[in-house]
């Protein structure tokens, strides 16, 4: 390069960054960037892993610590002992993809650049290394930290746990301004090349435009109807039971002095609505406390068996109906002979307890009669008859894809098939085995299953395989030994959901954030069925 404001080195450069990848199998050197002026933004790309330059074997050069390798700081030193000089088009042999191939470029002699008044710069002609153009950082400064940022962004894509390409894309457009003076101000090839740049990097975090038909969303319109359905089932059981204990119903309300309890005891009260905030869990207990100073207290004992028994039927309800059910409730119950005294508000307050016979919670959407020897929530039977075909894990897309599909009209029974019943461990001696004792445990997969269907009606509209991983086998099968095989693939999905793109227009575009879950690790034994051991929600 023979222009003005170029002056040029003694060192012979690639323009390449790299870093050591040191593995067992294809260690070689990954690229992380290549430099706006260098000749190999041509062929090579980022992540590309070199294994030869001109077909020398680069293993000599990968050692902890050496700085001598393409693309490390003392690259020079390489290009010295193979004999490269200015302009000389050298070979690489790099990995892509689990492939060999061959890209070429030209190494040039080290390029120091200058503005016009022949202060150091970016690029022929400026920005100077220490001009600010109104900005806070200085363009040297600027230039190294976003160009770091924008290699590890390109590089990692959106598989780092937690990455939010909505937060990210916001972020990019941050920088427009600096990219608008660039252009503005400093025309050229340097200015060109980091616009285009940032402008795909802009493009790939806004994520992927998808078209939603009638039919993708037609389980959300299913789920509406069946709350509906919900609704006016628990209202008619509601009703019921108000019926069925009217005659010893009596006004909770003010409650008697516990001393002065005989008229009350075994009398039934439907209480007023109550929330999360009334629920305590102290002394070893847990309850909910109904009343006031003024009134008098009335313990709901909520780990009695007629208590565990409505979670049971909750979180059942939660994840086969409504995943955003509101936590209120109003129960009826019959007053026991039993005063207690437990903490209100950090206070000791005496009350009686009370047997729970029948709760509606949520907005009046969930009846469950606590009489009962299996209690279930009004309309159960009939709602519980899920459009679903069997579980499909004849491949590990199919699985993920009958988990989705499973997750979407809230069939829990098909979801749990797909879950392994088994768990693979490394031993001491590095190999592994399987241990068949395994369950995973029933909190997490209510946890899993609730948030799952929390998500899939209300952020994520959709969700769909997107990559499938090389199938690796874990275990070999010994058929003496008495050893079965296991293979283990990787499946990454794909969330859609739905942005705002005016006060009265939105669009379906794909994103991830530290909410959702992309990668899926499945498993099979002796080429059976595929199953999922990564445990998380949608």
């Amino acid at each position: 390069m023979a222009e003005k404001n170029v002056t040029l080195g003694t060192n012979i450069v690639s323009g390449i960054t790299t870093e050591l990848l040191l593995r067992k199998q294809n260690p070689g050197f990954k690229v992380k960037w290549i430099a706006w002026d260098s000749d190999f933004r041509r062929e090579l790309q980022l992540n590309d892993v070199i294994l030869q330059v001109n077909k020398e074997d680069m293993a000599p050069y990968l050692k902890a610590g050496s700085g001598t390798g393409i693309g490390l700081y003392a690259e020079s030193d390489l290009f010295k002992k193979i004999g490269a000089r200015d302009g000389q088009e050298i070979t690489l042999t790099v990995l892509r993809q689990d492939k060999n191939i061959t890209v070429k470029g030209k190494v040039h002699a080290e390029y120091f650049y200058t503005d016009d008044k022949g202060a150091r710069a970016i690029a022929p002609g400026g920005p100077s290394l220490m001009e600010r153009d109104g900005f806070s950082d200085a363009w040297g400064q600027w230039v190294e930290k976003y160009l770091q940022k924008m290699s590890t962004l390109i590089r990692l894509g959106w598989e780092p746990t937690g990455f939010d390409n909505r937060k990210e894309h916001a972020n990019q457009l941050a920088e427009k301004p600096r990219i608008d003076m660039l252009l503005s101000k400093y025309p050229g090839k340097f200015s060109q090349t980091l616009a285009d740049d940032w402008k795909r990097l802009v493009n790939s975090l806004e994520g992927e435009r998808v078209e939603l038909t009638e039919k993708d969303l037609e389980y959300r319109q299913i789920g509406e109807k069946r709350l509906e359905q919900a609704k006016a089932a628990a209202k008619t059981a509601w009703e019921a039971a108000r019926q069925k204990y009217a005659d010893e119903m009596t006004d909770p309300f003010p409650a008697p002095d516990i001393l002065e309890r005989e008229s009350i005891i075994g009398k039934v009260v439907e209480f007023p609505r109550i929330t999360y905030n009334n629920m305590i869990n102290d002394m070893g207990r847990v309850y909910a406390f109904v009343g006031s100073q003024n009134d008098g207290y009335y313990f709901l004992m909520l780990d009695d068996p007629e208590g565990l028994a409505y979670m049971d039927v909750m979180y059942r309800y939660k994840g086969q109906i409504n995943p955003r059910f509101p936590e209120q409730y109003r129960y009826i119950g019959r007053i026991n002979d039993d005063p207690r005294m437990f903490t209100v508000d950090r206070k000791p307050v005496t009350g009686l307890t009370v047997k729970l016979l029948a709760v509606l919670a949520g907005n009046d959407e969930l009846f469950v009669d606590l009489t009962e020897d299996k209690p279930v929530y009004a309309g159960e039977k009939e709602l519980a008859q899920l459009p679903l075909a069997s579980a499909d894990m004849s491949t590990p897309e199919a699985t993920i894809k009958t988990m989705i599909e499973a997750i979407k009209m809230g069939n829990d029974k098909t979801w749990r098939e797909l879950i392994a019943d088994w768990k693979v461990m490394e031993g001491i001696d590095g190999h592994h085995l399987i241990d068949r004792s395994y369950r995973p445990s029933l909190a997490s997969l209510e946890s899993d299953w609730s948030n799952s269907r929390r998500l899939i009606t209300s952020t994520v509209y959709d969700a769909r395989v997107c990559k499938v991983s090389p199938i690796t086998r874990v275990i070999q099968k010994d058929e003496k030994a008495g050893i079965s095989s296991v293979d283990e693939v990787t499946v990454w999905i794909e969330h859609v959901g739905k942005f705002d793109i005016s006060k009265t227009q939105h669009e379906y575009r794909v994103f991830t954030n530290v909410n959702v879950k992309r990668s899926w690790t499945l498993q099979r034994i002796d080429d059976g069925l595929w199953k999922i051991v990564s445990q998380g929600h949608l």
